[in-house]
């Protein structure tokens, strides 16, 4: 296997990063420091709110549509109020957070704590716990978490999921026991195109390709230009925002990163990508990149571009992947309509589906931390029920109301759900745990009901069995898939490089059979085994 130092970086992106985390440098909450409570005493007495104000330093990733820093929004001012805790944010973002993370863990310049889920995974958790720069929380829990703790006893599971193979516990999850997650993306086509150029919904992959042509060629928004993009998404691996659900119609699922590019079949694993059937979904779209009906920022784009196109007026956007209608649009109805799955030349049609929103990683806390306690009980606020449910969906009286012993996710005139969403919490970039139970007494929302109907569109389609989202892996099999997903997975990995070749290419065969080499001499049929070994186990 080709093996690459992971902590190699760049002069400039060190430097890039230092200045980025030197503003949150200064008021570390360090013993020595002038006009800082004494670290010990407050290790002894934690009781919030603190009467003396501590600082910490914490790192997270923020949602591309956060406009604001977190100490502006509410529900952190809250979290202060309650706990007289000051946070020092530094931010990474879904492009630069693995560098920085990296960074940080490299240079022993670490934060006092880390801020949300999807910033470790179970490699990077037990790596950097055995290593001792994330510390085991187990001996805390008990006596400054009590959510935590009513979390683990409620849900044993849950516990188990997050003890590393040595024992001890250096995470807590977030938890989202919601089906909405298992089925995230939703590919969407211009109904208001359709019915101007005379044209019926597609059924196949061949129908599509005729109504895509139709869209580059007939001026279906009728300014007289050539700006419209026929087919467009974020990027190649976004659950959400990008296509892979489309290569069921070829015949086998293509799950992105969060469950590892497995397929499964009969027990069976395979790395999605060496498949013949997704060979061929991918030789589709370099038909469609080739012949301008996929849009040509495809590789560059970020979410801020992308979702401009999908809000240009006039429209320019003819088929997209998107989470719902009201997410992007703040309506559920629009010009936009859901695309039922796809039948390709086998005549079969399929969806992805991915595991519940759960990670183990909803928070960790570093050995640079004076105050280990205290901010154990502070991020155990936001395990409180109502709390996390702030944390997911905005604060109570903005966001959320409740009546009777039931919630409501409020709706603001004039922005979408996702704006509204992000401007007051950090939204899906937060720890916390929202139960089934808590699900149960929601009530939905049109953008609810809405994301309702387009799962129950779906689920007939999706695969009956699924790599899971997240395997706990002993320490030297962890440094293996570690070195595997920044070699391989990760983005601008090796996956990255080669599915952008095979899409651009004038012989996408030949990249493909390319692929499939480069991927055996970094060792996906070892890795792929010693995966296969841990399914087995927790089958």
């Amino acid at each position: 296997m080709k093996v690459k130092k992971w902590g190699t970086v760049s002069l400039s992106a060190f430097l890039a990063v230092s200045a980025v985390l030197a503003g949150c440098a200064e008021g570390n909450g360090g013993e020595g420091k002038s006009g800082e409570p004494n670290a010990a005493q407050i290790s002894k007495e934690v009781s919030f709110p603190l009467k003396e104000q501590i600082k910490l330093r914490m790192f997270a990733q923020k949602n591309p549509v956060v406009k604001k820093d977190y100490n502006e929004m509410k529900f952190f001012k809250d979290m202060e109020q309650k706990s007289n805790v000051k946070i020092e944010w530094s931010y990474g973002t879904a492009t630069d957070t693995v560098e920085k993370m990296n960074l940080l863990f490299a240079s022993n310049d670490l934060p006092d704590a880390f801020f949300g889920p999807y910033l470790m995974g179970t490699n990077d958790i037990v790596r950097y716990g055995s290593e001792g720069q994330i510390i085991p929380l187990e001996g805390m829990i008990d006596k400054y978490a009590p959510n935590i703790k009513a979390l683990f006893e409620k849900r044993p599971e849950y516990k188990k999921y997050v003890t590393a193979p040595d024992g001890h516990i250096y995470t807590i999850p977030m938890i989202s026991e919601t089906l909405e997650n298992t089925t995230p993306d939703t590919m969407f086509i211009n109904k208001k195109w359709l019915d101007k150029l005379n044209l019926k919904m597609p059924t196949t992959t061949d129908e599509l390709y005729e109504v895509l042509k139709a869209f580059r060629d007939q001026d279906p928004n009728g300014n007289g230009k050539k700006d419209e993009i026929p087919f467009s998404v974020l990027d190649m691996k976004n659950p959400i925002q990008g296509p892979l659900s489309l290569a069921g119609a070829f015949g086998k699922s293509f799950p992105s990163g969060n469950a590892s590019f497995f397929h499964v079949e009969n027990g069976k694993l395979t790395f999605a990508p060496l498949l013949p059937e997704n060979k061929d979904f991918l030789v589709y779209m370099n038909k469609l990149y080739k012949e301008k009906l996929l849009d040509p920022e495809l590789f560059t784009q970020n979410a801020q571009v992308y979702q401009a196109k999908q809000k240009s007026n006039p429209a320019i956007v003819g088929v997209h992947f998107v989470w719902s209608n009201s997410a992007i649009f703040g309506n559920a109805t629009t010009d936009y309509v859901a695309v039922p799955p796809l039948k390709g030349p086998g005549g079969k049609a399929g969806w992805n589906r991915q595991g519940p929103n759960n990670t183990p990683h909803g928070f960790s806390i570093t050995k640079e931390n004076k105050y280990p306690e205290a901010t154990l009980q502070w991020f155990d606020l936001i395990y409180d029920p109502k709390t996390s449910m702030e944390a997911t969906w905005g604060p109570f009286g903005i966001n959320l109301k409740e009546e009777n012993g039931m919630f409501e996710i409020l709706k603001a005139e004039g922005m979408s759900d996702l704006d509204f969403r992000y401007s007051e919490s950090p939204g899906a970039q937060a720890p916390g745990a929202v139960l089934k139970e808590t699900f149960d007494k929601m009530k939905q929302n049109e953008g609810g009901k809405e994301k309702a109907d387009y799962i129950k569109m779906y689920q007939p389609f999706q695969p009956k069995e699924i790599f899971p989202r997240d395997v706990m892996l002993n320490k030297e099999d962890a440094e293996k898939a570690k070195q595997f997903a920044v070699d391989v997975t990760q983005s601008k990995g090796y996956l990255d490089q080669a599915i952008a070749k095979i899409i651009s290419s004038d012989n996408p065969e030949g990249e493909w059979k390319a692929m499939v080499e480069q991927l055996k001499k970094y060792g996906i049929d070892q890795y792929t085994q010693m995966m296969q070994s841990y399914y087995d186990k927790l089958k």
